[in-house]
């Protein structure tokens, strides 16, 4: 989920269109995901899988689709919108092993909502206000997730950033649901910003989560016994 202000907004922009190298990674002094050790790697994945953006009772523990997604979309895409999708739910496809197909409205276990951000407490009651892009998830006594409502504003945002949202609130809603803000090209960048491809260690996340390894309900205890033992 990203927050934006108008404040923010301006001071990103001037960011993006004078010194977007140095700003990203010289000033702010954070490294690069492709440069990360296998052990921070494991740190990054327990960081991201094993805390929520805004709590639960349930944090601390792994939650991961075990079922066939079916997908459906509601609301006014644009064109683009339709096309990020697609080109995001291949690469998961590829990325979890998990059947994706998309479905039509209201037979779905995933539905993303293209609509105004003043709408989304309609859809979601424990919407966050100032979120252009929001999630929410279901899950069972297993921890295997069952369903999720993700919600992508039509307002306030520029396409290529509407894009950013679509990839990441998407990724989240496959168990990857935490922010960070140690990786500045990471889609689980906590601060603002419109990176529209998975960084290195993203697909890695990915595919550590959807290891046969890893199974629902996984606390850090047992994550570390498997990362140990070099079975994750």
């Amino acid at each position: 989920m990203k927050l934006i202000s108008t404040m923010a907004l301006v001071v990103l922009i001037s960011v993006w269109y004078n010194e977007p190298s140095t700003t990203f990674f010289g000033q702010n002094n954070q490294p690069k995901t492709s440069t990360i050790s296998p052990d921070e790697t494991f740190l990054y994945f327990k960081e991201v899988t094993l805390k929520s953006e805004f709590g639960s009772s349930d944090d601390g523990v792994i939650k991961k689709w075990m079922v066939p997604i079916k997908l459906e979309i509601a609301g006014l895409p644009t064109p683009q919108d339709l096309q990020t999708v697609e080109t995001v739910t291949s690469e998961l496809k590829l990325l979890t092993n998990l059947p994706i197909e998309f479905v039509k409205p209201n037979t779905g276990n995933i539905r993303i909502r293209f609509t105004p951000e003043a709408e989304f407490q309609k859809f979601i009651p424990t919407y966050q206000p100032g979120n252009s892009g929001f999630f929410w998830l279901n899950w069972d006594e297993t921890k295997q997730i069952t369903g999720a409502e993700i919600l992508i504003s039509t307002t306030g945002v520029t396409q290529k950033e509407r894009s950013h949202l679509i990839r990441e609130e998407l990724t989240q809603a496959f168990g990857l649901p935490a922010d960070s803000d140690k990786y500045p090209d990471s889609i689980f960048y906590q601060q603002w910003t419109d990176i529209t491809e998975y960084s290195s260690l993203d697909k890695k996340l990915i595919k550590m989560l959807y290891s046969p390894q890893v199974k629902p309900g996984m606390n850090e205890s047992q994550l570390e016994k498997l990362w140990r033992e070099n079975r994750l």
